[in-house]
């Protein structure tokens, strides 16, 4: 404690997320189990009051060790059944960023309350795939192709496909569900004992829902919310 509104912490934590099984029938053998997450976190921040405003903020990283992720593949083109989702163990993984909130109290009848969040998240796929379409297009593309169209096929496919499926889809990728920014704002109206009104705007950045498909994404998304609430007797109804 600087002073006595001020408070400042840090601490550092160690924790797992044990393995498992996965149970679809489809999945080829070395997809059936995952291994144990092991991740580290380390955080700081302070905590601000003074008579009607109460402010934090916090900063942190984490880096996670045989990252367990959820991803999805069509294990069979002719078979629409055999779609499967299952977890799988990413080589490694990090995410920093920072959470802010503030609350504002006018009067014992007006408040407003806000939040901000930020955050920077990418895991590391490992390079398996990369050597499956690296190296397999390579050979069989470019050393035929090579052969029958010339260097310039050999260019297309070989080098190409090696940089576009190695180094960019299957290295690494963003966190699923993972917005670098979301924020919100409330301003809460207290009529009387009984009474209480809170309009809010909340959004959220576009995220990624699986890692190992990064193509597929939700749109940034903005939100306007009212709930009202009203007390009778030992009955409280809310309408939102």
């Amino acid at each position: 404690h600087p002073s006595s509104n001020l408070h400042w912490f840090a601490y550092y934590a160690e924790g797992y997320h044990p393995g498992g099984i996965n149970q679809n029938p489809y999945l080829d053998d070395d997809e059936r189990t995952y291994e144990k997450e092991t991740y580290y976190d380390v955080t700081t921040g302070i905590r601000w009051y003074k008579n009607n405003i109460k402010l934090s903020s916090s900063l942190f990283y984490l880096k996670h060790d045989e990252h367990i992720y959820e991803t999805s593949e069509q294990l069979d083109p002719e078979n629409p059944n055999a779609f499967a989702f299952f977890k799988a163990n990413a080589d490694s993984g990090y995410e920093y960023g920072s959470e802010s909130s503030g609350e504002f109290r006018f009067s014992d009848k007006f408040s407003i309350n806000a939040t901000l969040g930020l955050l920077s998240a990418e895991i590391e796929l490992g390079h398996e795939d990369h050597d499956d379409h690296g190296d397999e297009d390579h050979d069989n593309h470019g050393d035929e192709d090579h052969d029958d169209h010339g260097d310039e096929d050999h260019d297309d496919h070989g080098d190409e496909d090696h940089d576009d499926h190695g180094d960019e889809d299957h290295l690494h990728g963003p966190k699923a569900h993972s917005p670098n920014w979301n924020y919100s704002i409330s301003f809460n109206y207290s009529f009387n004992q009984d009474s209480s009104l809170m309009v809010e705007v909340a959004g959220k950045d576009s995220f990624v829902f699986d890692s190992a498909h990064g193509e597929y994404e939700s749109d940034p998304y903005h939100l306007l919310n009212a709930y009202y609430s009203h007390a009778i007797n030992k009955v409280k109804l809310g309408v939102y």
